[in-house]
């Protein structure tokens, strides 16, 4: 069955659980894809379960409620805009990655859709009891990895994906 706007869980009209344990939810997933939408508050209905999103943007709900639809060893991967690893407004999303452990990798796109002015990158995160010690980043011309540890910081909790030549300077 195909994960839908629905399953989201973000419409008053979804049937779709509300529980915040990833993996229990009535029908799980190995794997959901997305492009969701960017740049849209939600209302009220959509911030009911998920009030720690507190930047109201579209796809961090849609992100977690598929995090949560996952089953074990599930995948989600997502197409985001770049901003959402160092943009303050998305602090919000980057705290529940960080405290899930769920990022596991980053591909980066660059601008791919005309008219948006930010480059784009796919998201991948993984439902595991032990997450690997280090993130898998592609694009930009190389392919490397980056200490989970590193991840998450200052006050707005940054993803610095830098290659390990950039983060010893």
């Amino acid at each position: 069955r195909r994960f839908s706007r629905k399953d989201a869980g973000l419409f008053p009209e979804s049937p779709a659980s509300s529980s915040h344990n990833p993996g229990s939810a009535p029908e799980s997933y190995d794997l959901i894809i997305s492009n969701p939408p960017w740049g849209d508050k939600k209302k009220k209905q959509a911030r009911g379960e998920m009030p720690f999103i507190t930047s109201r943007e579209s796809f961090s709900y849609f992100l977690v409620r598929a995090y949560r639809m996952l089953r074990r060893g599930g995948q989600v991967r997502f197409l985001l805009p770049e901003s959402v690893l160092n943009v303050r407004q998305h602090a919000d999303i980057r705290r529940y990655l960080l405290g899930e452990n769920a990022l596991a990798g980053v591909h980066f796109f660059g601008q791919v859709f005309s008219g948006v002015t930010t480059g784009c990158l796919a998201l991948t995160l993984e439902q595991t009891e032990r997450p690997a010690a280090e993130i898998a980043v592609r694009g930009r011309g190389a392919d490397y990895s980056v200490p989970r540890e590193e991840l998450g910081y200052g006050l707005h909790s940054v993803f610095p994906l830098l290659r390990e030549e950039d983060r010893r300077i």
